[in-house]
């Protein structure tokens, strides 16, 4: 139970760098906390990734995934991170979550981009999640399918990865 509950601390720790980001923009105390989750019902242009997020864009992000969580390369594993998400975790915390990850899954055997949501808008910001279809190692404790969510916020012509999620289907 305490490598789920650490594993909730990372996500919310993730969660909290990206409202960090976001209040660097010059916006009022009043409107800071107003952000949007988007629903179904929006159209499909609103919901679609920025150019700025190629195939290209999405596969490096798997790639660079992939190999260093593979790698045991917690220090690959952090850089992968906005400064946002850097702010509020440390290299060591990154390494404490992905060695259970990998006690776990011990590895990824192959990934591919299956679809994205837009999570959450704030001004010009848009949250996305990208969502991996994933194949474990036979030695999974959890089976050998999984899937790999990787949170970014966009900004005009820039990204950051603030969230990583790694789990069994």
């Amino acid at each position: 139970m305490t490598f789920f509950r650490a594993l909730v601390v990372v996500l919310l720790l993730t969660n909290l760098s990206a409202t960090v980001w976001f209040g660097q923009q010059n916006i009022s105390a009043k409107n800071s906390l107003q952000i949007s989750s988007q629903n179904a019902s929006q159209s499909t242009s609103d919901n679609q990734l920025p150019d700025i997020i190629t195939p290209d864009i999405r596969r490096h992000l798997l790639s660079q995934f992939t190999y260093a969580f593979n790698k045991n390369d917690d220090q690959k594993l952090y850089d992968l991170f906005g400064s946002a998400t850097k702010a509020k975790l440390t290299r060591e915390d990154i390494t404490s979550e992905f060695q259970k990850l990998r006690k776990a899954f011990h590895s990824i055997e192959s990934g591919s981009y299956n679809y994205s949501t837009l999570a959450a808008t704030k001004g010009n910001a848009r949250v996305f999640v990208l969502h991996y279809e994933i194949e474990f190692s036979p030695q999974s404790e959890f089976g050998d399918e999984g899937e790999l969510k990787i949170t970014l916020a966009i900004r005009s012509d820039s990204y950051q990865v603030y969230g990583i999620r790694l789990s069994a289907v």
